[in-house]
């Protein structure tokens, strides 16, 4: 509801809205224009207006009135004040007027928060505002009064405490440590996580603690702090320094890792929150893990073997000095993308290459593993095996990294390529042979063979219908001389 300069100025307009009775002074005629007036400022006034006259009984109420309490005028006029006030609203007024009167003091207005029965037996919130108030032998006998709805500012007011309870039971608990300083950098408050983290009794002990003196602070972060804008950093806290300055009292020792998030807040106040996170297991697990990564790279590429590490979620790939070696490139030259491998690997190898990948990340293979030709600086071609397996998935089981390598199997291929070259070739060979086995009968003297059908063949004659060969003739040196001694074939 805006603020209306007769509620500012409540005994202002009293006056002008109060028109004494004619039997209380038979001098008083403001005339029919005056009455008009008023009577229109009353029944039209935005906030609710009554009268009072003895035993505290309501004598009149404008529309406002009858409307905040949900009655109608004549429901209202004849009750008594106390009627409709909640008890212990109308108790603390009327000790107020009491204590008032026992001192001998005037009382020409009252301002109250007064709870007032409505008719459906609910009470609103509203500020009453009395004035105009006349006695007779120390009893009221006139008085009006003008009421305020508070119902609106109550409800913000119960939803500020509700959230201000909700938000200090939030700080207050918090695992994270929570500091407020002004915007001169003088700590303001600390949460019990902040006390906890460096070991510190209670905010005295760090109350002269500045956050532009801060030694944690890098200075290049405090100059973009100083500018309004947000700053998030990590750093090493070394609880040594704090005791060799004697800069306050802590149980902690040696050095811890923070994770610092300040941002400043807006007007009026200008202050900065800082939260800040140990972190220092994370950081050990992460240098422990970096040394077994560096570790195991080490023996891979020791064995000759170029190592990749591939995010999937980014497609950024980490390759080795010995991965980009291996095909005659140097470091600068391949970029940490997929496509760098991508566009690499030979074009009739390429489809089932990325085949098995997928097939790999579907989970379909435990290990993925495939051989392929690479394309190398020089413009050849290298024949590696490649090798991977996820190392880890998200909760929904898609894969977000991938490690593997890559081994120069060259050689290896060569050798296999030349052997199965031998091998064509004694399969035509052999194609070409067809080869004699078993018992074969042959006559003692003449040295024929008996053949399947039971006839006997010249020797010559069997070789050559179950082989390939064929035979040429000639005389050997013993049957030359005997048989053509007169040739004189082989003389010594």
């Amino acid at each position: 509801m805006p603020e209306k300069p007769c509620y500012k100025e409540p005994d202002e307009n009293l006056r002008l809205l109060k028109k004494p009775p004619a039997r209380r002074s038979s001098s008083y005629d403001d005339g029919e224009e005056d009455r008009i007036k008023y009577k229109n400022l009353f029944e039209d006034a935005p906030i609710g207006i009554g009268a009072v006259e003895k035993e505290n009984r309501i004598t009149s109420a404008n529309p406002c009135l009858c409307r905040l309490l949900g009655r109608r005028k004549d429901e209202l006029v004849g009750l008594r004040f106390e009627d409709i006030a909640h008890p212990d609203d109308y108790q603390q007024i009327k000790d107020f007027v009491e204590a008032k009167a026992a001192k001998g003091l005037p009382l020409s207005s009252i301002r109250r928060e007064v709870r007032l029965l409505k008719k459906d037996g609910q009470y609103v919130w509203t500020e009453l505002v009395t004035s105009a108030m006349e006695y007779e032998d120390g009893q009221l006998s006139f008085g009006m009064g003008m009421i305020v709805d508070l119902s609106e500012r109550k409800h913000t007011e119960q939803a500020l405490k509700q959230s201000e309870k909700r938000y200090r039971s939030i700080y207050s608990q918090s695992p994270i440590a929570i500091e407020l300083f002004d915007r001169n950098g003088v700590l303001l408050d600390v949460n019990q996580a902040c006390l906890d983290i460096f070991g510190v009794q209670s905010i005295e002990s760090v109350q002269e603690h500045n956050l532009f003196d801060a030694r944690s602070i890098p200075p290049e972060q405090q100059e973009i702090l100083q500018c309004g804008e947000p700053v998030r950093f990590q750093t090493i806290f070394d609880f040594e320094v704090v005791k060799k300055h004697h800069l306050y009292p802590t149980s902690k020792n040696g050095k811890i890792w923070l994770d610092v998030f300040i941002t400043p807040t807006g007007p009026p106040n200008f202050e900065y929150l800082l939260q800040i996170q140990d972190i220092t297991l994370r950081k050990l697990t992460e240098i422990k893990l970096q040394e077994s990564e560096s570790r195991w790279k080490f023996a891979l590429e020791g064995a000759g073997d170029g190592v990749w590490d591939w995010n999937v979620q980014t497609s950024e790939v980490y390759f080795s000095n010995q991965w980009k070696a291996m095909l005659g490139y140097n470091d600068e030259d391949i970029g940490p993308t997929l496509e760098e491998w991508e566009k690499r690997v030979h074009p009739e190898d390429r489809k089932e290459t990325l085949e098995d990948v997928r097939d790999h990340l579907s989970g379909k293979t435990r290990v993925y593993q495939n051989e392929h030709r690479v394309l190398c600086k020089d413009g050849s071609y290298k024949w590696v095996l490649d090798r991977g397996k996820t190392v880890e998935r998200s909760g929904d089981g898609t894969p977000l990294r991938v490690i593997g390598t890559h081994s120069d199997i060259s050689d290896r291929k060569e050798w296999e390529l030349e052997r199965e070259h031998l091998i064509q070739e004694l399969r035509q060979t052999l194609d070409q042979v067809k080869t004699l086995s078993g018992l074969l009968p042959i006559c003692s003297f003449c040295k024929k063979i008996r053949n399947d059908e039971g006839s006997w063949d010249k020797l010559e004659s069997y070789i050559q219908k179950h082989s390939e060969a064929t035979f040429s003739h000639g005389v050997c040196k013993e049957c030359a001389k005997i048989h053509y001694p007169e040739l004189k074939l082989y003389e010594e």
